[in-house]
């Protein structure tokens, strides 16, 4: 790090960590963004169930399938019996088949996410920890899709609980935000419009193009 003018990182929490590392180096915020134009909400009276997506066989997403599936689902459930908790993407293990159920339902290596993201009524991610930025919850609230994550889940993101987005670190609580919003038709278009206009303004391309030149005329300066 000590050879370069700067080095960007995309979160501030990465970069607390990389400067405990290296004091000396010069860290900048270089924030990832997705194609807002592309990823847009069509009609919210579609939007239906809960989703879950990312790579299938990557650790991280295991575990977060089985807690929902395991500890958070249930407590769902109780309440509204008839919901469906769709898991979405590539390459899924033994381990994910053992969760399917007639409310748990997969579907693997789809050409692309765009129709589930603008057909969910919630984005379930409960994130357990880990560095960088989660793209997925970009894509998801750029979307218009509801969101529930945790505290580390939002790095990055930085969305307003309960504006933006739900931020909760609990299952029960997870359980609750999710029943009201899969319920509550005004909360879950707020945080729809909420969400989407938060991305726009935090994390289109034009947005990181900005911050890109500003680190690039720092360093010509």
């Amino acid at each position: 790090m000590n050879s370069f003018n700067f080095t960007t990182l995309v979160t501030k929490e990465d970069a607390y960590e990389m400067q405990k590392l290296n004091n000396n180096a010069k860290v900048r915020i270089l924030t990832n963004g997705t194609d807002t134009e592309y990823f847009k909400p069509k009609s919210f009276e579609i939007r239906k169930d809960i989703l879950f997506s990312g790579k299938l066989d990557l650790w991280a997403n295991i575990i977060m399938c089985k807690r929902i599936v395991n500890d958070i689902f249930p407590l769902i459930l109780a309440k509204l019996p008839n919901v469906k908790l769709n898991i979405v993407g590539a390459n899924p293990t033994n381990e994910i088949f053992s969760l399917l159920s007639k409310n748990v339902i997969l579907t693997s290596d789809v050409p692309e996410m765009l129709p589930f993201l603008q057909e969910t009524r919630l984005f379930l991610h409960p994130h357990l920890g880990g560095s960088g930025i989660q793209n997925k919850l970009i894509e998801a609230m750029s979307s218009g899709c509801p969101v529930i994550t945790t505290s580390t889940g939002n790095q990055g993101i930085n969305a307003t609980n309960g504006i933006e987005a739900f931020i909760c670190n609990e299952n029960l609580e997870i359980a609750m935000q999710a029943i009201e919003i899969l319920t509550n038709d005004e909360l879950a278009q707020k945080l729809s419009r909420n969400a989407r206009q938060h991305i726009i303004e935090n994390q289109s391309w034009d947005i990181v193009n900005v911050q890109l030149d500003r680190i690039i005329e720092e360093v010509i300066a």
